[in-house]
């Protein structure tokens, strides 16, 4: 098969390599579509290394069909349309029990570690192979992973009814926050994202107010209607600039969610980790009533196999309707495969 390898720091190389196959317990998938993640993007850049162990095939945001299965799998049967779970823990240590498992200390990723989605063929757990309808088209399959993730957070941030919300950056994952929080008993919705289409398409999707951050003063403009600050802030962006500016912005008691992943890069706290970061500002501004802080990775199975509903659903919009820009690689031919990962290349280099 051929696959996009990542080599080393802004570099891929297309090679041919053996059609893997299946364990007993595992599921051969022929991959239709793989998204571009930002994580993807950090990789390729070099700004994000942990957990990380090149040579690679990059590409966790997998949707394919089954080609093959072990002789122990029993869940999925070939010709299904699939989403696959990129995050394998082993399931019996004490924060697996805890439904923790971005903190199972066995932990491998597809795309990270094993490899993933930009290739022809990719194998997985049949236990973190999901069936999707017929009726699924793969620019929606490919979110599947990304909103089990969002899902995971909204479970983690649980909307009170009567409150505010900001979501920092309108991405994909960004217009996924906005849609389930539109949903959500909270009161009022803002959205702060400098690209203008996004921007706009936050507004169309359910936002109440959407803000330029490097045209308008975001504090000066929240404060102006929210004078306490915002009850949830959630930081779509993994920009460590809007972590420290949303911070400011979380009302007494409230909520701030690191969901982007920054880059690992010293910011204007002059420190270098997120959390870090994070802790310290709730320390300094917050001290007698600090907002809880909530830092999470992966959507845990129970948000996968939720996830997969919203697919096909008419109230949810997937795929091309989301209107992020997000790019999807479609890997459906070997004759074709040399553009389309040429395309990924391409739009890491743009991204970064």
């Amino acid at each position: 098969m051929k696959a996009a390898i990542f080599q080393r720091e802004k570099h891929i190389e297309i090679q041919e390599l053996p059609d893997p196959k299946p364990a007993p317990d595992e599921v051969l998938v022929r991959v239709v579509a793989c998204g571009v993640c930002g994580t993807d993007v950090h990789i390729y850049a070099g700004q994000l290394k942990q957990g990380i162990k090149p040579p690679v095939v990059l590409g966790h945001e997998i949707a394919g069909v089954v080609e093959a299965v072990g002789p122990d799998v029993g869940n999925v049967k070939v010709g299904q349309n699939v989403a696959i779970d990129p995050l394998i823990t082993c399931g019996s240590c004490q924060y697996c029990h805890q439904a923790r498992p971005n903190l199972c200390p066995d932990m491998t990723t597809i795309g990270y570690v094993r490899n993933g989605g930009y290739a022809q063929f990719t194998v997985a757990p049949a236990t973190h192979v999901y069936p999707l309808s017929p009726q699924t088209p793969a620019q929606a399959a490919i979110l599947v992973e990304t909103l089990a993730c969002v899902l995971n957070g909204y479970d983690k941030l649980s909307p009170r009814p009567g409150r505010t919300a900001m979501v920092l950056g309108a991405g994909t994952v960004g217009l996924l926050w906005n849609q389930l929080l539109r949903k959500s008993p909270i009161t009022k919705l803002i959205h702060s994202e400098p690209v203008a289409f996004r921007r706009r398409r936050a507004q169309q999707i359910g936002a109440d107010l959407t803000v330029d951050p490097t045209k308008e003063d975001l504090a000066a403009t929240i404060l102006q209607t929210d004078p306490e600050g915002i009850d949830y802030v959630i930081d779509a962006s993994g920009d460590p600039h809007a972590v420290a500016e949303g911070i400011r912005l979380v009302k007494k008691g409230g909520t701030f969610m690191i969901f982007g992943v920054c880059p690992a890069r010293r910011n204007s706290f002059g420190c270098g980790g997120l959390d870090s970061c994070a802790l310290l500002t709730l320390t300094q501004e917050s001290l007698f009533e600090p907002c809880p802080c909530l830092g999470f990775l992966f959507g845990p199975r129970l948000s996968f196999k939720a996830s997969r509903g919203f697919g096909f659903d008419s109230r949810f919009s997937l795929g091309p309707r989301l209107g992020s820009g997000q790019a999807a690689a479609t890997i459906a031919r070997a004759e074709g495969f040399d553009a389309h990962a040429q395309a990924i290349e391409k739009r890491l280099k743009t991204d970064h």
